[in-house]
């Protein structure tokens, strides 16, 4: 027979169901009174004595397998947290996300189907899913910790390769306006310009070979700025406007609103 102190009778139904999932006896006609704390249960003995596992209630909730398939909006969240995310298993599994704009976090949560919270954390905003399944499933598509400097373009479906390369684009990319005046006629002008960046020269020298293979665009000399740290791919505005329209095609399902508006009035 089962006994826990400290009765919460208001969740009893629930206990009860989690608990006959995992294989536990429950007498027929016993009164359930049990406690549920927010995390787990533990600890808990059948009649013969044997420890049984866990019984784990979550805070928040979560796709657990969103990265086991890929769709659209897989392919967009993986290239965002390939730009912008962490992964850590210290303590408990857990992959985060950030950016300034706290929109985009909130379609990201969205498409895991979690009410997970978006905290703001110095000049951005971060949500951190916890979820070993998460994790490994990263694991599996190529993600690892302190990737920034040494990461790869991933193996990406040529279906999906656009909506990976729009979610990298929306974590650390960027598409503005330039103004001067010409040299020749001195006149002011003004030309687009976009580009991504990175910490890895590997990442961008597939990216860039991708594109040129995709969509034409030349095989640009990479940038470097910040001593050396960062570099850049960077495209002038006929191939910008190239790239834009390949990666916010009528019809895609999640990307950042400014950006998404800023190709829309191209």
């Amino acid at each position: 027979m089962l006994y826990f102190k400290h009765t919460m009778t208001r969740h009893a139904t629930a206990v009860r169901g989690a608990i006959h999932r995992t294989g536990i006896p429950w007498p027929d006609g016993e009164v359930a009174n049990t406690a549920v704390c927010k995390t787990a249960i533990r600890g808990c003995k059948s009649p013969s004595g044997l420890q049984q596992k866990a019984i784990t209630t979550r805070k928040y909730t979560v796709d657990e397998r969103f990265f086991d398939v890929w769709n659209q909006k897989m392919a967009y969240v993986f290239g965002f947290w390939v730009a912008d995310g962490y992964m850590t298993k210290d303590k408990s599994y857990r992959i985060r996300f950030s950016s300034a704009d706290k929109e985009i976090l909130e379609q990201i949560r969205a498409a895991l189907e979690s009410n997970n919270p978006i905290r703001a954390d110095r000049r951005s905003w971060v949500t951190t899913f916890h979820s070993r399944h998460l994790f490994e499933s990263l694991q599996r598509l190529g993600g690892y910790r302190a990737k920034s400097r040494t990461v790869t373009f991933p193996a990406i479906p040529k279906k999906y390769l656009r909506d990976f390369i729009r979610g990298y684009f929306d974590g650390d990319g960027s598409v503005h306006f330039i103004h001067y005046t010409s040299t020749k006629d001195h006149r002011p002008r003004q030309e687009l310009r976009s580009n991504f960046t990175s910490g890895s020269i590997k990442f961008l020298e597939e990216l860039r070979s991708i594109l040129s293979e995709e969509l034409g665009l030349p095989n640009k000399v990479l940038g470097v700025y910040n001593g050396g740290g960062s570099l850049k791919l960077c495209y002038g505005t006929k191939d910008t406007k190239k790239l834009l329209g390949f990666m916010y095609y009528s019809g895609h399902t999640i990307g950042l609103k400014r950006k998404v508006a800023f190709a829309q009035n191209m």
